[in-house]
């Protein structure tokens, strides 16, 4: 499940999709677990006592972000092809 849970939230990325968010129950105790364990943030509902608010970032602050997958790997045959000369 765990697996699971991390390739959804990755595809979710590629697609752009800045945040996942949901409500869960107060009591799923198990959900809230779950939620917990996966960097989730949890805050009171602002329309209902009855459950919790739930979201995940997904998109990573432009600081965090990188070059893009074909920028590391341009940048990885120039290592390489440097290193072969070296």
């Amino acid at each position: 499940m765990a697996d699971t849970a991390r390739e959804f939230a990755d595809a979710r990325r590629l697609r752009s999709i800045e945040r996942i968010e949901g409500e869960v129950l107060t009591h799923n105790s198990r959900m809230l677990g779950l939620a917990h364990s996966r960097g989730y943030d949890v805050r009171r509902h602002p329309e209902s006592a009855l459950f919790l608010h739930v979201s995940l970032p997904l998109l990573l602050p432009v600081e965090e972000q990188g070059c893009s997958p074909l920028v590391k790997l341009a940048n990885g045959a120039k290592a390489h092809a440097a290193a072969a000369t070296a």
